[in-house]
């Protein structure tokens, strides 16, 4: 939008200069003309750009990658597979990534490979969160992006996550516990959304256990 709108006010304030008898340059309607190309061109490639790559999960079993990359393909959803690596350029194993082509495709996809029976130890899962070089920072864009991901789960209504931290500048950050805040409807199934959660937590964040996630639940 932001593009659009210069690009058809120009050639109307081009129009008002040479009614109004103002005396143009060559050289000012070349540069006038260039201008409005390279906006063209912008909007042609915003409108072209390929779509984000996102990874959804990453193991260290070849055969594992093959299942979750045959679950995720569909007519409508491609995958790429590729090696991923971690922190201080460790290999994290094989990636699976998909295309974004909508804002739930990340919560799709993620969702489908947890609850199938292709999870295991060997499977991580990853969290929709920016980078950022500050280690504080890291944990808070977590706990939002745990949250929204817990609130797609059948029968949740809200969730907030906090976390407890050991050691910032550990690699990785030591995380000592996981409060999980839960808004239900009255007759949701607690056990399946705490298995659910626990799951999804211990294969996203570096070696939390189950033990050390504190689950609260209110339901309405």
């Amino acid at each position: 939008m932001a593009i659009g709108i210069p690009l058809l006010l120009l050639p109307i304030i081009a129009t008002k200069l040479l009614k109004s008898g103002y005396n143009i340059s060559k050289e000012s309607i070349i540069a006038i003309v260039s201008v409005i190309l390279m906006l063209i061109f912008l909007v042609i490639f915003k409108i072209i750009e390929p779509p984000n790559e996102i990874l959804i999960a990453a193991t260290n079993n070849p055969q594992k990658a093959s299942q979750i990359q045959e679950l995720l393909t569909t007519q409508k959803r491609e995958t790429i597979r590729g090696y991923v690596y971690g922190e201080n350029s460790e290999s994290a194993g094989i990636g699976i990534f998909i295309k974004e082509t909508s804002k739930r495709a990340f919560v799709d996809a993620t969702m489908e490979v947890l609850t199938s029976s292709i999870m295991d130890e060997d499977v991580k899962l990853t969290i929709e969160a920016k980078y950022t070089p500050n280690r504080k920072q890291i944990i808070n864009n977590a706990e939002k992006a745990l949250g929204n991901f817990i609130k797609n789960i059948d029968s949740v209504t809200d969730a907030k996550v906090a976390m407890k931290i050991g050691n910032y500048d550990s690699s990785p950050i030591e995380i000592k516990e996981v409060i999980v805040e839960l808004e239900t409807i009255d007759n949701a199934d607690s056990e399946k959304i705490e298995n659910l959660i626990n799951l999804y937590i211990t294969h996203t964040l570096p070696n939390v256990k189950p033990k050390q996630i504190k689950l609260y639940v209110n339901m309405f």
